[in-house]
């Protein structure tokens, strides 16, 4: 109780020795605060290149801008015309073009002792160009046709858990309830992030006709497998 008390009583004493300017400061910062968790608010960085920069970015040929700018011109510009067509470009290229990125090279790792690092002109990994294009659209909630869909849905029988993941985020964001029987057996891969982000995509793009398909997977031994089996569940029992 006394340090409790010694506690108060220092806290007291700080504020009475703040300027007034400190104590301004102190009440706003306290607002602000207060405002975000009553609202929900968040601060978001405004952009700071154009939608013609980032589509410069994403054509220029070199990984990491490609990555970046296709990252921010589906967060950014989200509605342009513009954008969907220079992602559908991207995903469309099935990862053909040839892009820059660093490579470590063990050719000269003995004369410099870590290795160095060379830009070297190669196709990027793991299809990563396509399923970060397939993504980006998703946020877009572009309109597909099925060309596109194909591409994407080829995705979903990578060995690549991320890759599979990125297309199921993908088709989530999209207008795609066909796509549903290439999603179904994603319920039974071994990989838990991909069963949990099959059963977020059905809830969305499914219908009341896939709840036997997910319903097993309410006696899984994962908790967190469960929650989202059963959240999908009753997103789709509300389904008409």
């Amino acid at each position: 109780m006394r340090l409790f008390e010694a506690i108060i009583a220092e806290s007291e004493q700080t504020i009475h020795q703040m300027t007034p300017l400190m104590k301004l400061k102190r009440n706003l910062t306290q607002a602000l605060g207060l405002i975000l968790l009553t609202t929900g608010f968040s601060l978001q960085a405004s952009p700071n290149k154009t939608e013609a920069q980032l589509i410069e970015m994403i054509q220029s040929g070199d990984f990491k801008k490609m990555n970046d700018g296709i990252d921010r011109l589906s967060s950014w510009y989200p509605n342009s015309t513009n954008a969907i067509r220079v992602l559908k470009e991207v995903l469309r290229s099935n990862d053909l073009m040839l892009v820059s990125q660093p490579v470590i090279t063990n050719e000269y790792r003995w004369k410099s002792g870590p290795g160095v690092a060379l830009s070297m002109s190669r196709p990027p990994p793991a299809k990563v160009l396509v399923r970060i294009a397939a993504r980006a659209l998703g946020k877009c909630h572009a309109k597909v046709d099925a060309d596109d869909l194909n591409i994407i849905c080829g995705l979903l029988k990578s060995r690549d858990p991320e890759t599979v993941m990125d297309a199921l985020k993908a088709l989530r964001g999209l207008d795609a309830p066909q796509a549903v029987p290439e999603i179904l057996p994603l319920l039974d891969d071994q990989d838990n992030h991909v069963v949990r982000d099959a059963c977020k995509t059905l809830a969305v793009i499914g219908n009341r006709s896939v709840i036997l398909r997910i319903e097993p997977l309410l006696k899984s031994q994962r908790s967190d497998i469960k929650w989202d089996a059963q959240a999908a569940i009753e997103a789709l029992q509300e389904k008409r």
